[in-house]
C-alpha cells in the first residue's frame, strides 16, 4: 500500500514538472513582437473599420508572462451625419492608430490569460489625413472644409473608441496557442488568429 501511494506521489509530481516546464516553454517562445493580419472590425450603418495589431509579449524575469503592449493601424469609411456644425452628410475615410497596454501570463502549455487595461486605451487621428468623398444627398463630390475636420475627426474617433475597446477587452483568454518559429496561432472563443513574428526569435 505504501510503494503504490510514493508511486502516485512521484507520478503526481513527474507531472506537474512537466507541465510546468511546457508553461515556460509557451512563455519562452511567445515573447517578442507579432503582428496580425487585416481583420474586420465593424461593417454596419455606422460604418466599415479594418484593423491590423501588433502585440508585443514582454516576459518578466523568471515569471511565465509580463507586459503586454498593443498597437493597431485602423482605416475606416462612414457617414458624418449633419450637426449644429456641419450642415450636410458627407461620406469620409481615415487611418487612425490605436494603442493599449496590459498584462499577459501563460496559464497552461496552450494557453494565454491577457488582461488589458482599459484606461490605456488611446485613438488617435491626423484630421488633415481625412478625405471627404461625396455629399450623401446629391451624390456629388465635395472639397474638403477645413473647419470640419475637428469635428469628423472627434466624431470618428469616438466610434473607433467604442469599437476598439469593444475588442480588446474582449482578449481574456487565448486559448490553443501554438508557436512554430516565425507564425502564432491561437484562439478567441470561436475565431482563429495567426499572427506573424517581427525581428528575431528572442
Amino acid at each position: 500500500m505504501l510503494k503504490s501511494v510514493v508511486i502516485a506521489s512521484i507520478a503526481l509530481a513527474s507531472l506537474s514538472l512537466t507541465s510546468c516546464d511546457e508553461t515556460a516553454r509557451l512563455a519562452k517562445d511567445i515573447q517578442g513582437s507579432w503582428c496580425g493580419t487585416p481583420e474586420r472590425m465593424s461593417d454596419d450603418m455606422s460604418g466599415t473599420t479594418e484593423i491590423v495589431e501588433t502585440f508585443n509579449f514582454v516576459r518578466d524575469t523568471d515569471k511565465n508572462g509580463g507586459p503586454i503592449i498593443i498597437s493597431a493601424m485602423i482605416s475606416a469609411s462612414g457617414p458624418l451625419q449633419p450637426t449644429d456644425q456641419i450642415v450636410q452628410p458627407y461620406a469620409l475615410t481615415a487611418s487612425a492608430e490605436a494603442s493599449a497596454q496590459g498584462t499577459w501570463t501563460a496559464i497552461d502549455d496552450d494557453e494565454l490569460s491577457v488582461v488589458i487595461d482599459p484606461q490605456s486605451i488611446e485613438i488617435k487621428i491626423d484630421p488633415s489625413g481625412i478625405a471627404f468623398d461625396t455629399n450623401l444627398l446629391t451624390g456629388q463630390e465635395t472639397p474638403a472644409i477645413d473647419s470640419i475636420r475637428p469635428l469628423a475627426a472627434s466624431a470618428l474617433k469616438a466610434r473607433l473608441k467604442r469599437e476598439v475597446m469593444t475588442r480588446f477587452l474582449e482578449m481574456k483568454h487565448l486559448d490553443d496557442v501554438k508557436v512554430k518559429k516565425n507564425l502564432l496561432r491561437y484562439e478567441i472563443g470561436k475565431d482563429d488568429f495567426t499572427m506573424s513574428r517581427l525581428g528575431d526569435i528572442e
